[in-house]
């Protein structure tokens, strides 16, 4: 059994045993995602404990001391006693006395058994170790959980703001039809639903260097001045090593590279909706298409939670959709077409909850593209771009939302950047490609940088 698969030990007061290598002692532990966690080892009814200790792992035994570090599990002749495992529960012990955490945090052996002796195995991959990993929304609360005020209670409870949720409850009644959701027990017989909230923010990125500054200069922005701290996945035809070095001062385990090769600006403008077959989508929601020309300069809570709870695709309205930019000639030559808005949005940032509420809009509106042209259409000419397409497909097939997004991006900024006034992102539009406009936005990052804070 690999690592990971096995089990972390959480007690009767909400604590997980861990061990300090430094001063060679068992130390509880108040997150389950604390490196100083052990997880636990059983054979034939013996029972030790490991730790990852300078990258290598290690196993923790009894001694006269106490306990300490070996390297060889085989080399020790006694092992802790498993004195009972039943129901996600276990029970050790060591001639004759029983492993035990106590309500001041210190853990020892006694030689009785009391429910201080009882140890929850939590896995790696069980639907405990989800609900503490991530922030949740509760629609019959109509409130955010964020994973800070998810607090493991005595008495193997788990407390969801107002829901006190039994371990016992989730593991027997739990249930899930995807890894975005988690129908649960609680208070006996009362139902919850719990809508993840593990937002991601991805972009495509093409061309030469300059295309890579802005990409970088855009995601600083979203660091630094948007407080973002979920995920982002970068669509692109550079190496997961280019990426990396471009966006270094993210940690890598926050960022996927997706790898979509591309021929033309035809194939670089659709590839925003070519993500719908990416397994990593699945396991987001909500999710956030930005072009990177822009630059965010305020937090962006708000708008991931509503594009959470919105119910429908957030875009944000630019102009008439009379313009060919916005549809119009795609829209008015389809008789079946019911139009029910009067503006066109702007395809350079679309939130969504989640990937099936866009998944057939997206696959019709690359289909649209390419169909069109096969039938006779240039590649280059304006019809043939995605935002033309997202428009028409989007007004035929889906109800969105146009208005939300005034509150949180502001595109076509003024030329002097003391007179931007727009708190949220910032979207430099205009033109395919980002070598005409680095300097601009580059420069109103810099300014940023200046301001006090």
């Amino acid at each position: 059994m690999s690592e990971e698969h096995r089990p972390k030990l959480l007690s009767a007061h909400g604590t997980f045993v861990g061990f300090d290598s430094n001063g060679n002692c068992l130390v509880v532990c108040t997150d389950h995602r604390d490196a100083r966690c052990v997880r636990l080892h059983v054979e034939k009814g013996k029972a030790a404990f490991s730790v990852e200790v300078d990258g290598k792992m290690r196993y923790v035994v009894p001694s006269i001391d106490g306990f300490l570090l070996v390297d060889d599990l085989s080399t020790v002749v006694q092992r802790l006693d498993v004195i009972g495992q039943e129901g996600g529960y276990v029970s050790l012990g060591l001639n004759g006395f029983f492993f035990a955490a106590h309500p001041d945090g210190s853990l020892d052996f006694q030689p009785w058994m009391q429910i201080h002796e009882k140890f929850w195995l939590l896995h790696d991959d069980s639907v405990v170790t989800r609900i503490l990993s991530n922030h949740w929304h509760s629609e019959s609360l109509d409130r955010f959980v964020h994973r800070r005020d998810i607090a493991l209670r005595p008495n193997f409870e788990i407390g969801l703001s107002d829901l006190i949720v039994t371990i016992d409850d989730l593991v027997f009644y739990a249930y899930s039809e995807s890894d975005r959701e988690i129908y649960l027990i609680y208070q006996k017989y009362k139902v919850e639903r719990l809508i993840l909230f593990k937002p991601l923010i991805y972009f495509c990125a093409y061309g030469d260097q300059r295309s890579f500054d802005l990409l970088a200069c855009s995601l600083r922005s979203f660091e630094k001045y948007g407080r973002f701290d979920g995920d982002y996945a970068i669509v692109t035809d550079k190496s997961s090593d280019y990426i990396e070095k471009t966006l270094s001062f993210i940690d890598r385990e926050r960022i996927t590279v997706i790898m979509l090769p591309v021929v033309d600006v035809i194939d670089m403008v659709s590839a925003r909706y070519k993500i719908t077959d990416c397994a990593v989508f699945q396991h987001y929601q909500p999710i956030i298409y930005s072009d990177f020309d822009i630059v965010c300069n305020a937090p962006i809570a708000n708008l991931c939670e509503r594009a959470l709870t919105s119910g429908k695709p957030l875009l944000r309205s630019e102009g008439t959709i009379d313009l060919v930019h916005y549809g119009s000639v795609l829209i008015q030559g389809d008789e079946h077409l019911r139009r029910t808005k009067d503006l066109g949005f702007n395809s350079g940032v679309i939130a969504f909850k989640n990937i099936d509420a866009v998944r057939a809009s997206f696959r019709m509106i690359v289909a649209c593209m390419y169909s069109h042209i096969r039938s006779g259409l240039p590649r280059y000419d304006t019809t043939a771009y995605d935002q033309s397409a997202a428009n028409y497909v989007f007004n035929k097939m889906i109800d969105f939302d146009i208005h939300e997004m005034d509150n949180y991006v502001f595109p076509w900024p003024p030329a002097e950047n003391e007179h931007i006034s727009g708190r949220g992102l910032i979207h430099f539009c205009g033109g395919v490609g980002a070598g005409h406009k680095v300097d601009r936005i580059i420069s109103y990052y810099e300014y940023l940088e200046r301001q006090p804070r």
